[in-house]
Parts: structure tokens; C-alpha cells; sequence
């Protein structure tokens, strides 16, 4: 399947993935107020085409801006690491599916969106990340920065109990990103795909196969 065609497949039908990944709805979320939200949240990427202008900072309290992932295949995610389930999965099916590339896959990184930045703290951010690839980078900012940021790549999140007694939760998208190494958006990457699965659609993304 052809760039413009899988475009278009996208658009018409928001579940379309090029390679080897499934066709699934990609915007599922887990259950909650957000999940209303499915064409809002991916109007405006799927008009842009590009990843948007963002800053946020990591744990040692660098700037990460858009500009640090050009000239690399990257996949962004919102999550935080309360997350029981979708977050730690999701970065260790990443940090296995990227061992398994070649040495060139340097120009693959994840950067990993915390939405709690009241309990993600840098500190505990960084431990975290700690357990995974050094390929996932992460970064955060103020709640209101947060949703910005989450609204400037399509999507939102929703914080679902008492903020202040730090019992709760947030409702976000279970879904990645993909941005090739100009910044365009390619596809969207639901949860439960494998390591395997991602490590060969990004070999073919790499080495894309010519066609006779």
C-alpha cells in the first residue's frame, strides 16, 4: 500500500496501519469521559500531518521541543507511571521490540507524555524510566501545560477521582503515535500490538522493501 493510499484509507477510516500492524481502532481509550472524545482528539492531527510544536521538560530539567526528534522515527504517548497497566506495557513492549532492531535503529526514540505531572515528580519520572530503554525519553510540565500539550497531538486526558488526597486516576488514550524522521505523522499504534510486531513494521520502515 502507497503513502497516499494508506493516507486516505486513515482518513475515511481512522483504523488504517501500514506494515504489519493491525487494523483496530486506534483511538480506544480505557473506559471513561474521555472516551467521548475519539474525533475530536484526532481531527487536528489527522489535518496537520506533522507533529506539533511542544515543549516539555524531562527529568534532569532539559527542554525536549519537537525539534529533538527529527531525523528519527518516533513514537509519542500520553501515560504516567500510576498507570496500572497500559503505561508499564506499553514501554516494555517498546524497550523489547527495540532491542530486537539493528544498529542503525538509533534513529528510533519514544517519548513518553506524563499527564500527572503532581505525582510524576522528576525524580520519580526518572526511576522510572529507568526500568526501560534508553531510547524512551519522557517529559512533563504544569497540569494546564499538560492538556495543552495533549490537545496540540490530538488528544486528551481526563483525571477521574480527588486530586487532592492523590487518590485517582487518569483516563487517557492507549495509543501511540508515529512520526517519521521529518516530523510527518504516519500512523497510529494501538495497545496489545507485540514487540515483534513493532520491531518488524520499523525494519520495514528502515529498509523499506523495493517494489519490482
Amino acid at each position: 500500500m502507497n503513502t497516499a493510499n494508506a493516507w486516505s484509507l486513515l482518513l475515511a477510516a481512522l483504523t488504517v496501519f501500514a506494515g504489519a500492524l493491525p487494523v483496530v481502532d486506534a483511538f480506544a481509550h480505557v473506559d471513561g469521559p474521555a472516551a467521548k472524545a475519539g474525533v475530536a482528539q484526532r481531527s487536528r492531527l489527522l489535518t496537520e500531518r506533522r507533529m506539533p510544536s511542544f515543549q516539555v521538560q524531562d527529568p534532569s530539567g532539559r527542554a525536549l521541543t519537537e525539534k529533538d526528534f527529527l531525523g528519527q522515527w518516533t513514537y509519542v504517548f500520553l501515560g504516567y507511571t500510576s498507570c496500572p497497566d497500559a503505561c508499564p506495557t506499553t514501554l516494555a513492549t517498546l524497550t523489547q521490540a527495540f532491542d530486537g532492531l539493528p544498529a542503525d535503529a538509533q534513529r528510533i526514540r519514544a517519548l513518553f507524555l506524563s499527564v500527572d505531572p503532581q505525582r510524576d515528580r522528576p525524580e520519580v519520572l526518572s526511576a522510572y524510566l529507568a526500568n526501560f530503554s534508553n531510547r524512551i525519553s519522557a517529559g512533563s510540565g504544569s497540569p494546564a501545560h499538560m492538556t495543552a500539550t495533549a490537545q496540540a497531538f490530538g488528544m486528551r486526558f481526563d483525571v477521574v477521582g480527588d486530586t487532592r488526597s492523590g487518590n485517582y486516576a487518569i483516563d487517557h488514550p492507549v495509543v501511540m503515535l508515529l512520526f517519521d524522521p521529518k516530523g510527518r505523522f504516519v500512523t497510529l499504534v494501538p495497545a496489545g500490538v507485540s514487540a515483534a510486531e513493532l520491531a518488524t513494521d520499523l525494519r520495514n520502515r528502515i529498509h523499506p522493501r523495493k517494489t519490482p
